[in-house]
């Protein structure tokens, strides 16, 4: 059967150009896959563009010989299909297409594997399913035939008019420009391709620090006045000063959000230590986490220097060397000795060079540390917590500590033997019941941890607190938690009881209290400057409230990674963030232009 179907073919007398024709086709199919596969509409913009994009490819090679122009294709057609299979799958998590800042973060792939298995896709096959039929008749059968100036100049010619047909109407006739635009919009708008060259033009432009208009410079001052002097207005809160001179210890949990304390699956409470920390600590119900594009650092950036990340890109890896204001500065001018632990390698999210700009006198990471038990990405929860136990107990006190997780990233891999629940049939190796089975593993951590603390006596001098860093299952696995819970989850719901991260503050003999005023990571900073007992003036450059001293509160989500339209949460209504919100247009100016650099503390 295959010999007769071979045969038919060499029967049929192709022009000599098909391959060639044919691959230049199979490469604009799979532009278009890219939008089918994450549901964005293929708009007659995104087809000028393409279209446009793909004749001018197949226009530079119409210069060639027949051989080396269906070469040249296969080649381009490969490293399309790599880099827009890499497109669909940042797109299919992060809700966003890939932006050039996101080069700087090329030192994160290490460790990634798991997390880049877990959202593969049958589908995604179809990326390079040409390249395999096509690999023979490309590189093992020759064809002779000149290059075309006269057509390659045509094909040059026409693909420019198509691909800038768009952009030329909506700059120049409709005065609507480019930078304006949303990502996805933007996707939507001119496809794949003209959403990368809006995004190179925002990376020329937005490359390096910026120089503050006397406006922009007004803007920051009367934000951050207004904010001051709501805050004199506010008075003193009744915890001031409660950690003053103990060791402070920051413990930020990868993917943990607060919709598991206090739940059971199967009968079992899935974070049976930390319900037992809520319940003797202080335990704020309401806070949302606020990263963006630098994930987890961003968590970072927001609880030690209390500003919004950048807008565009990753503010570890854009602006590693600026000065900020933050916590281990402001407890090392009261004598505090500051260092931070994490099992994964010093570079990730580019933490070895950010650290010594937030006040951190020595970070140790994986390469610090015995690697005797690896999950993962990096170094297991127990491991890190329990190396993490003598560097504490010989630290100079009092010190500032921060502990970060690594292990209930996503895929949510834990072995075997260190699960602990049982769970039901149909949660067993599916991402919800992964994401559970992780948290417990989590829990567990720490709980021997804090035990830990105890056996040293270190626990009594020390105040604790646990926060998430972000969101480890979003809004698009709602359907997956609605099945777990037997019931329907209103997108409002979602928001208000599902989105929290935990923010939890403990010490033993501690009076026990509940917050539910909102908030984000952004009050995290001022509300334990408060209880450690540093002066509020001391706070003036932090963009966060004092929880403490806040009834309602708010939560400003800027639109990222983890959050597909910025959005404003107060105890009335969840609203959509107006375009350049003031808050988060005034930390990426004072980020972008270094604004503290010059500025006395």
């Amino acid at each position: 059967m295959k010999g007769k179907i071979e045969t038919a073919l060499q029967q049929i007398h192709f022009p000599p150009e098909w391959l060639s024709i044919l691959l230049a086709v199979c490469i604009f199919l799979k532009f278009i896959m890219v939008h089918l596969l994450n549901g964005i509409v293929f708009t007659q913009g995104a087809f000028l563009v393409t279209f446009g994009t793909v004749l001018a490819i197949y226009g530079i090679f119409s210069f060639f010989t027949l051989q080396a122009r269906k070469i040249g294709l296969y080649i381009v057609d490969f490293c399309l299909s790599v880099f827009l299979l890499a497109e669909t799958l940042y797109m299919s998590y992060f809700h966003t297409p890939l932006k050039f800042f996101t080069l700087y973060q090329v030192t994160n792939l290490n460790g990634l594997g798991g997390s880049v298995l877990y959202l593969l896709h049958p589908l995604h096959i179809l990326f390079f399913l040409d390249l395999l039929l096509l690999f023979k008749p490309v590189f093992m059968q020759r064809q002779s035939g000149p290059g075309n100036i006269k057509l390659a100049a045509l094909l040059l010619l026409g693909g420019f008019l198509f691909a800038a047909a768009k952009p030329v109407k909506v700059v120049w006739i409709d005065n609507m420009p480019f930078r304006t635009m949303d990502a996805l919009d933007a996707v939507k708008a001119y496809g794949i391709v003209g959403y990368h060259v809006i995004d190179l033009y925002n990376v020329i432009t937005d490359w390096q620090t910026k120089e503050l208009s006397e406006q922009e410079k007004k803007q920051i001052q009367t934000w951050f006045a207004e904010k001051n002097r709501e805050e004199k207005n506010e008075g003193q809160s009744p915890y001031f000063g409660i950690g003053k001179n103990k060791n402070l210890i920051f413990i930020q949990v990868e993917s943990f959000q607060a919709f598991v304390l206090n739940q059971k699956v199967n009968g079992q409470e899935i974070t049976p230590f930390l319900n037992r920390i809520v319940k003797d600590g202080m335990y704020f119900s309401n806070i949302y986490p606020q990263t963006v594009e630098g994930n987890s650092s961003d968590a970072e950036l927001l609880t030690q220097t209390s500003l919004y990340p950048v807008k565009q890109g990753a503010t570890f890896f854009r602006f590693p060397n600026n000065t900020y204001h933050s916590l281990a500065k402001l407890l090392r001018e009261k004598g505090y000795h500051t260092f931070a632990i994490h099992g994964d390698e010093e570079t990730f999210w580019n933490r070895n060079m950010v650290y010594p700009h937030l006040g951190f006198e020595k970070f140790y990471a994986i390469d610090d540390l015995k690697q005797d038990d690896i999950i993962g990405m990096g170094l297991s929860d127990k491991s890190t917590f329990r190396q993490s136990l003598p560097i504490l107990e010989k630290a100079d006190q009092p010190f500032y500590s921060l502990i970060i997780t690594l292990t209930s990233h996503v895929p949510f891999t834990i072995p075997e033997d260190e699960q602990s629940l049982s769970l039901p049939k149909e949660l067993e190796n599916t991402p919800i019941g992964n994401y559970l089975q992780s948290i417990r593993y989590m829990d567990e951590s720490i709980a021997l941890f804090i035990k830990g603390l105890e056996e040293r006596g270190l626990l009594d001098d020390s105040i604790i607190v646990i926060y998430g860093d972000h969101d480890g299952l979003f809004q698009k696995d709602k359907g997956e938690v609605e099945k777990w819970l037997k019931r329907e989850i209103s997108d409002e719901e979602w928001v208000r009881s599902f989105m929290q991260i935990p923010f939890i503050i403990y010490h033993p003999g501690m009076e026990p209290k509940v917050i539910d005023t909102i908030g984000g990571q952004i009050d995290i900073l001022p509300t334990v400057a408060d209880l450690m007992g540093i002066e509020k003036e001391k706070t003036y450059n932090m963009m966060g409230k004092n929880l403490f001293l806040q009834e309602d509160g708010k939560a400003v989500i800027p639109k990222g990674d983890y959050a597909d339209e910025g959005i404003l949460i107060t105890r009335d209504k969840i609203t959509p963030l107006p375009e350049n919100y003031p808050d988060l247009t005034v930390a990426d100016l004072v980020i972008r232009s270094d604004y503290f650099k010059d500025k006395k503390k």
